[in-house]
């Protein structure tokens, strides 16, 4: 298999994540700790090859959101620390501590049931209590982190590693990001005088490294950015970022219709006059959102308007006059064809989302092309190399 038989594939420049976390590090002090954020499969981008990208640039740590994501970077041989950033239901918490997996914690009645699951599979629970700064998501309160923590200390089984929170606004509202940032270090202070503060505090996200540095703390948690991705809604060129992911399709048939032919479901596209159409292999089951009105796609390096609905496995496109098109272009979703660039952020925007959910939602049967040199790529789910 190679990259002329597939009709559309995402391919993920790992150089890319390793140079954003580089970019990302030099933000932040020499000696805090880096956690790269690889949930959700990595945001899309697959979680054991970014993580380990990541880890070339330099991070310390990684982050997912639920056990098995984290037993799968365990399984993929990776030997760093990796925290379990949601709650483990408790029939996956033996799992979670054979592998050495760190759980977040938010009460009391958890904490102590996990010292006992700990003591019965001889292992040591290693635990980051999460405090409510203004989230509203998960989180212990200041007065109850002290009584976690007290406890903590009896159980000969629990290792409070780290106490964390989670910034709800430090992408779009600096005022109340500060406010929660002051929060959280008044817990600090107070467990500090109580001499009972964990060794690792962490709050900063991707945001959060780029816009205050005073919620760095020991160690930050960088997600979005490492991928190339604007934690905001500009772009990631104000950032210094480089986008790992594009994503290319081709074209599969062109049509020359007639003025009044429609196009798609619903038939909301009407030709005003003799118009080229593109047939395109993509659709909403690759994940290319049916949100997405008339998208811009690049064909031959030129900027093309996708026409009618998107289809589950096809979409039309409207062709210039002055472009040749023929079937096996290619046809370029997200990412740079000449001098045309099409951004997640442009799509996000154009779908009323965010750049995370365009991503993210890249469906499984979209091939992953990783690139580590101009000549040197791998198909992740295929097994083999394209030259």
């Amino acid at each position: 298999m190679d990259a002329v038989q597939q009709p559309i594939w995402a391919e993920v420049n790992l150089a890319a994540i390793t140079e954003n976390v580089q970019l990302l590090k030099g933000q932040i002090d020499a000696k805090t700790l880096f956690m790269a954020v690889v949930k959700a499969d990595g945001y899309g981008h697959g979680a054991a090859f970014a993580a380990k990208a990541a880890l070339e640039g330099g991070a310390d740590w990684l982050g997912v959101a639920r056990v098995e994501e984290g037993l799968t970077l365990h399984r993929a041989g990776l030997k760093q620390p990796i925290l379990v950033l949601g709650l483990a239901l408790p029939s996956q918490w033996q799992a979670a501590l054979k592998a050495g997996l760190r759980l977040t914690v938010t009460d009391e009645k958890t904490l102590s049931q996990l010292g006992d699951a700990a003591r019965s599979i001889k292992k040591r629970a290693r635990i980051h209590l999460k405090v409510e700064t203004g989230m509203g998501r998960l989180g212990a309160s200041p007065e109850e982190a002290v009584k976690m923590l007290s406890l903590a200390r009896l159980h000969d089984r629990l290792v409070i590693e780290g106490i964390f929170s989670h910034f709800a606004t430090a992408d779009s509202d600096l005022t109340f990001a500060k406010e929660q940032c002051a929060r959280f270090q008044d817990c600090l202070h107070k467990l500090d005088r109580l001499n009972i503060r964990p060794p690792l505090a962490h709050m900063a996200n991707s945001a959060g490294i780029l816009f205050l540095p005073q919620g760095d703390f020991d160690m930050v948690r960088a997600g979005v950015a490492i991928y190339g991705l604007s934690p905001t809604n500009t772009s990631p060129d104000d950032h210094g970022l480089v986008p790992a992911l594009s994503l290319t399709s081709r074209v599969t048939c062109v049509r020359e219709l007639p003025p009044g032919h429609s196009i798609g479901y619903g038939a909301t596209y009407k030709l005003q006059r003799r118009e080229r159409i593109a047939i395109v292999s993509a659709g909403y089951g690759d994940g290319y959102t049916r949100r997405l009105m008339n998208p811009p796609v690049l064909i031959g390096g030129s900027r093309c308007q996708g026409v009618g609905r998107i289809c589950m496995d096809q979409m039309m496109v409207r062709v210039p006059d002055h472009l040749q098109v023929q079937p096996g272009d290619e046809v370029k979703l997200i990412g740079q064809q000449g001098h045309q660039r099409i951004t997640a952020e442009e799509l996000a925007q154009a779908s009323g989302t965010i750049n995370y959910e365009i991503v993210c939602s890249i469906a499984k049967r979209v091939p992953r092309l990783y690139v580590h040199h101009p000549s040197e790529r791998r198909i992740a789910n295929a097994g083999c190399r394209v030259r």
